[in-house]
């Protein structure tokens, strides 16, 4: 008898133990899931601009039968430059489509300060001397994937230049405060009231007081959202109608400096 009911509590005990595995499972699938999703949005939403502008350029070649060669050349170089951009996102959508359940990040030592400044220059023109940095730390190194947060940096980074004041700088303030990354991004002139501070996060979700300034999805932050949150960070906002709009990204730094 006594043997009986220990096996017994021995074999709910194991049954409570799986079901929890797979729950825990069952969630850890969903999470990666909903992690690939959005990164293949944002990859997917980064086609738009150099084909937009591979668009353009192909037209103005079409359209003028006799450009001087120096302009043509300008216009050559711009389609070429665009098109390995192109190629380049593909091969992060390739990537990102091959990616394992359990292996959606991939995770590697990243100076915050070079990825910022990778970031700024995949921006291009939009960013040229329009984003300052001020780094008030010396501690920048964080655990990343490297392809996964610049994403989630384009994003934001090409938020504050398509809502801020047209001529003033957008500031990426980068601070660490005991093992916590602080980026606050911050841009003059655009305004989110507290009402709308978590629907932007939304898939698809656009403010009907920015609707008609300028183009977009509705996707864009609701990816970044996704990647910070993937690496154990939290991005927040802080909007005053005079001050302009901050978002707020936190993100876990590891001990010791390195970079990548």
């Amino acid at each position: 008898l006594t043997v009986d009911s220990v096996a017994s509590i021995i074999s709910s005990s194991l049954e409570r133990v799986r079901a929890l595995r797979n729950e825990v499972t069952a969630q850890s699938e969903r999470l990666s899931e909903q992690l690939r999703t959005s990164v293949l949005d944002g990859l997917a939403h980064a086609f738009k601009t150099p084909l937009t502008t591979i668009s353009v350029a192909s037209a103005g070649l079409a359209e003028v039968a006799e450009l001087p060669e120096e302009q043509r050349g300008e216009l050559l170089g711009l389609i070429r430059k665009e098109a390995e951009r192109l190629n380049l996102i593909t091969e992060q959508v390739l990537r990102t489509a091959r990616l394992e359940w359990d292996k959606v990040l991939t995770l590697t030592c990243v100076n915050l300060r070079v990825l910022l400044e990778e970031t700024i220059s995949v921006l291009g023109e939009r960013a040229a001397g329009k984003i300052g940095i001020v780094q008030q730390t010396e501690r920048m190194t964080i655990e990343a994937d490297r392809a996964v947060l610049k994403i989630a940096f384009e994003q934001i980074l090409e938020n504050a230049l398509k809502y801020g004041d047209p001529g003033v700088r957008v500031t990426v303030l980068v601070a660490v405060q005991g093992s916590t990354a602080t980026i606050s991004i911050h841009n003059h002139g655009s305004y989110i009231s507290p009402k709308e501070q978590q629907l932007v996060f939304t898939k698809f979700y656009r403010s009907p007081t920015v609707v008609h300034r300028a183009n977009g999805t509705g996707i864009g932050l609701s990816v970044a959202q996704h990647a910070v949150t993937a690496h154990g960070g939290t991005i927040t906002i802080r909007s005053d109608k005079g001050e302009g709009t901050t978002f707020v990204i936190t993100l876990p730094i590891t001990e010791e400096e390195g970079e990548s």
